[in-house]
């Protein structure tokens, strides 16, 4: 008997980070105690880790090399967090927001990641494809975003296929309208048969100083 795997619930946490820009982007590189195995301290959650970097040094006396080296972070990161800090407390360890916003969320790298991730796993939703774009990237984009940019790439796709079939039919098509045009151009084979004599013998004017006016009457009655 066939037993069906319930979906798994989507990491609600994980998507309200990326929703406020707060998903820490290196949360596997945090090895501070208080967060590899705790209910409390997330390591994923950008704020609580640069506050607990700064609290360990501040009222633990814990050496900036150490704290930075626990979390994650180098020394010019650990300097900048602690300047934001003491400039506007925890609302300075908030992230500058950086990237694309709304619709175009999904750029080539973001894109490419989508991708690597199908071809490493077939069968991924959309869904959760959003929950490993906030993971991986701290993003937070809509499931009708992957939708369309999927559908996208299948349809760029397709047309690319369709282009490789004929691949040399727009040159053939320009070689066939320069000989048009090239035809359409050239003097029919009576008439170069009439100029051809006159161009080589000197022009118009120098056939009739030696044949005379009367040589066309003559040669016709003749």
């Amino acid at each position: 008997m066939l037993t069906m795997t319930p979906p798994s619930k989507p990491d609600t946490k994980l998507l309200a980070l990326a929703e406020s820009g707060t998903v820490n982007p290196h949360a596997q590189d945090v090895q501070d105690a208080a967060f590899l195995d705790s209910e409390f301290f997330d390591p994923r959650d950008l704020v609580q880790v640069r506050y607990e970097m700064l609290r360990r040094v501040r009222t633990e006396g814990q050496t900036v090399v150490d704290a930075a080296s626990s979390f994650g972070v180098s020394r010019p990161t650990f300097y900048k967090a602690q300047a934001d800090f003491e400039r506007a407390g925890l609302a300075g360890l908030l992230p500058v927001k950086r990237g694309p916003h709304g619709p175009h969320k999904i750029t080539d790298e973001v894109m490419a990641f989508i991708e690597a991730a199908r071809a490493q796993e077939e069968g991924l939703d959309a869904q959760e494809l959003v929950e490993r774009i906030a993971e991986h990237f701290g993003l937070a984009v809509h499931r009708r975003t992957v939708d369309r940019a999927l559908a996208r790439s299948k349809k760029n796709a397709d047309e690319a296929d369709g282009d490789d079939q004929w691949p040399d039919l727009g040159r053939g098509l320009r070689v066939l309208a320069a000989r048009d045009r090239r035809e359409a151009w050239r003097p029919s084979p009576l008439a170069r048969a009439c100029t051809l004599p006159v161009q080589r013998d000197g022009g118009l004017d120098a056939w009739r100083q030696r044949n005379g006016p009367e040589s066309g009457r003559r040669r016709s009655a003749q």
